[in-house]
């Protein structure tokens, strides 16, 4: 048989048949059911009947449905029984209210597998069939099934009906009757403590273990089945299942009043799905893409991407608290880059159990997302793939930064070039041409001591800047090795600044420990003191004032350097460290400098697993400290 005109329909896969008990009429019921189990206004069980196919039970939402609109359905349900396996449609495009515009059927095999009828959804509108549809129809196609191939005289309603709940997969219900009395439980309801008898008595009495969506607890009355037995009709109505012990559910309930055939209320059914596991694949699925926009967007700063990630990390895990902690290289320890939400951690929370999720990319671990009160099923999965994704921003990040100060030292280098390296080399070669001429001219020999004294300071300048260049290469690209050996560090500290002897104008204060033992390169840490010292000094004003602090805690030696000199404008304060860089305020005051002291200082101290940061302080001028672990970085 050919697909009806109009039409669009998809091809379901078989799914597998269930086992089922049934008696009696094979097919009385099941149409309600199955509306109220998949939410349609209307459903219908057809069974062969000789050399028949008719229809052996329907239902719809006012009553039965119109003739007109199950012989509309009748094609669609007779390609279900050729085909013999589900068949969906979303919209049969057909603008007639005697056809259906949505179909869902599954077919209804005998004890042989051969199709012997066919159970179906019918709505007046296009609609999306869920797989909890499917499963649905496929339990109680099993269960008519069952009641089909037995002898009708076999079995009573009751039996029947626990063939049913036994055997819904997807779907639990219960039912009350025109009293109010609960007639028909899902065995899952049973675990319920305290289960009320009826939904008329103790209307006010909370039912434990269920909630509103809000959080508030679901009392008698309000609960859905209560709410039918009032003549609602309810659909898609969600309820929250917190038990004592196990995992948190959410239920999505249709529930229904039913009536005898002169209008009289019989009772009310509710058809309960348990959507936990759908609704936390869509959280999952609106935190990846989430997380997925904030990690990708080029003009987030760094903390706001911290944010919409632990945001969004919070609300798919019904967390209390989420946290990102990045690896600090000083001592082993890390550091609190973010958290969600931004206030000051509780320190319960900091000492209840938690989720981590490591940070690592190949060999390079960036730190942990920390997440705090959550027992949301799968959590571990979404916080690992999570953390994935802030591990390739965090690399986008440092490759990016890479990038951009390859690009900056090429066009600073060449400024050092046109102004710190030939303003030497233009001395030096001027001088030398005068001492040539002096040769000849008497005037000038009594000068010959002077100007070879200042081409020895021009060559010298020359050489500093060669060898700082070479020295920062080879740190850098780790072609020179760094000599660990035991340092005081306070004796050294003490012994640079009195070999530096800073002019009269400034005046040093000094704050040394007795001693600080620690593991480094002596010259080089000789290197990170000469340049923090001589920059407070160059930048300090006649009458400033250079203090230079020196503590050991907690396996970590702290060396601070700080003046009341010219300050750095904050828009320069990421950039102080990189090669070449020199400040506007250096420029506009003709200080002299190559830009290479800070970014060799950097350098040398990240190579012994320390860190150097220009601190925030109040008032004029700057401070710099560096932290290095006393014990030699692994």
């Amino acid at each position: 048989m050919s697909e009806p005109r109009g039409v669009t329909g998809t091809a379901v896969a078989p799914q597998p048949q269930a086992a089922g008990r049934a008696s009696g009429d094979p097919a009385h019921g099941w149409a309600r059911l199955v509306a109220l189990a998949t939410g349609a206004p209307a459903a219908a069980v057809w069974l062969r009947d000789g050399d028949r196919f008719a229809v052996a039970d329907r239902w719809g939402g006012s009553g039965r449905p119109a003739e007109p609109l199950l012989r509309a359905a009748l094609p669609l349900a007779e390609l279900v029984r050729e085909r013999g396996e589900p068949y969906a449609v979303a919209d049969t495009r057909v603008a007639d209210p005697d056809t259906p515009r949505a179909f869902l059927g599954v077919a209804v095999p005998d004890r042989d597998g051969r199709t012997v009828g066919v159970v179906a959804a019918l709505d007046s509108r296009p609609r999306d069939w869920r797989p909890a549809d499917y499963t649905t129809l496929r339990d109680i196609a099993g269960l008519v099934s069952a009641a089909h191939s037995r002898s009708p005289a076999a079995d009573r309603s009751g039996a029947l009906l626990t063939a049913l709940l036994e055997n819904l997969d997807q779907v639990m219900v219960a039912a009350c009757d025109a009293e109010g009395r609960i007639t028909l439980l899902h065995e899952a309801f049973r675990a319920l403590p305290d289960l009320p008898g009826s939904v008329r008595a103790e209307v006010d009495r909370e039912v434990a273990a269920l909630f509103h969506p809000d959080g508030r607890p679901l009392r008698i009355a309000d609960s859905p089945l209560a709410r039918a037995h009032r003549g609602e009709r309810l659909r898609d109505v969600q309820v929250h299942f917190r038990p004592a012990a196990g995992l948190a559910q959410v239920w999505a309930v249709n529930a229904s009043p039913v009536r005898h055939p002169d209008g009289r209320l019989a009772g009310a059914v509710a058809a309960v799905h348990d959507v936990s596991a759908e609704r936390r694949r869509q959280r999952e699925r609106d935190c990846e893409l989430a997380v997925s926009r904030a990690v990708t967007g080029t003009a987030e700063a760094p903390d706001d991407v911290y944010a919409a990630v632990l945001r969004a990390l919070v609300g798919a895990l019904r967390a209390a608290r989420a946290e990102l902690w990045l690896d600090d290289v000083v001592g082993g320890r890390s550091r609190c880059a973010a958290s969600y939400p931004a206030a000051d951690a509780d320190p319960a929370d900091l000492a209840a159990p938690a989720l981590v999720a490591p940070l690592v990319l190949g060999e390079h671990r960036f730190g942990s997302l920390r997440v705090v009160g959550t027992t949301v099923d799968g959590a571990r999965e979404l916080a690992a793939g999570v953390a994935d994704q802030v591990c390739r921003y965090l690399e986008q990040r440092r490759a990016a930064s890479l990038a951009e100060e390859l690009s900056r030292t090429r066009d600073e280098f060449i400024a050092l070039a046109g102004h710190a390296l030939r303003t030497p080399l233009t001395a030096i070669a001027s001088l030398a041409g005068v001492l040539r001429e002096g040769d000849a001219d008497a005037d000038l020999a009594g000068q010959r001591t002077a100007l070879l004294s200042r081409i020895e300071s021009n060559a010298a300048a020359l050489r500093g800047i060669v060898e700082d260049l070479l020295d920062l290469a080879g740190l850098e690209s780790g072609d020179i090795n760094l000599m660990h050996a035991p340092v005081d560090l306070a004796e050294l500290v003490g012994q640079r600044l009195a070999a530096l002897a800073p002019p009269e104008k400034v005046t040093l204060r000094v704050d040394l420990p007795p001693a600080l033992p620690m593991t480094g390169d002596r010259t080089r840490l000789s290197q990170v003191v000469d340049n923090l010292v001589s920059n407070a000094v160059k930048y300090s004003p006649a009458g400033g004032e250079v203090r230079v602090v020196l503590r050991g805690r907690d396996g970590v030696a702290e060396l601070t350097v700080a003046d009341h000199g010219l300050g750095v404008p904050a828009a320069e304060r990421d950039k102080l460290f990189h090669r070449f860089y020199r400040g506007t305020t250096a420029h506009e005051r003709g200080i002299p400098g190559t830009g290479l002291g800070l970014a060799l200082t950097r350098v040398i101290v990240e190579r012994h697993g320390g860190t150097v940061a220009l601190d925030d302080q109040d008032g004029p001028g700057a401070a710099f400290t560096v932290r290095l672990p006393v014990a030699p970085p692994q």
